[in-house]
């Protein structure tokens, strides 16, 4: 497939899709990536399952860190939204390897992406009203994120 652009010859989005599940399954996570970059040259654009199949195959191999750059970058440069799913399952990750750095991180990144997790609808109310006041956005995020911190920390 690598070869059909250089021959000025079209590639079939399915086709790419296909050899990306297939890599997902049986190839490591370093050559899926680049797989994925490789679509985004050739200007085929992954869809919400392709991505979750990468982001399955990151954190099997414990790179909670490129996953959360798939989540974070690439669902939204190939214009994918984001949901609270992907990023509950980066922060699981980054909590399982002790990188509470990057828990707090990409939770702020999530609340300023506008997703909150269900159980936290007094955080979602103080973020909007915050946000109503022209207060200090991050300043509300990391407020929120103290009070949320120990579900993702314990």
């Amino acid at each position: 497939m690598r070869c059909m652009p250089g021959l000025l010859l079209d590639l079939d989005p399915r086709h790419c899709r296909a050899v990306l599940a297939s890599l997902c399954q049986c190839a490591p996570a370093r050559d899926v990536l680049a797989f994925l970059d490789d679509m985004g040259r050739w200007g085929v654009s992954p869809g919400r399952s392709d991505h979750h199949a990468v982001l399955d195959v990151l954190l099997r191999e414990g790179m909670a860190a490129e996953a959360y750059e798939v989540v974070a970058r690439q669902m939204d440069a190939d214009g994918v939204a984001q949901g609270l799913p992907e990023f509950e399952r980066v922060l699981r990750a980054f909590r399982e390897k002790g990188s509470f750095d990057a828990v707090v991180e990409a939770f702020d990144d999530m609340l300023l992406r506008g997703i909150v997790p269900r159980g936290l609808a007094g955080a979602r109310r103080g973020y909007r009203s915050g946000r109503r006041r022209d207060a200090d956005i991050l300043a509300v995020g990391r407020l929120t994120t103290k009070l949320v911190l120990h579900c993702y920390m314990q």
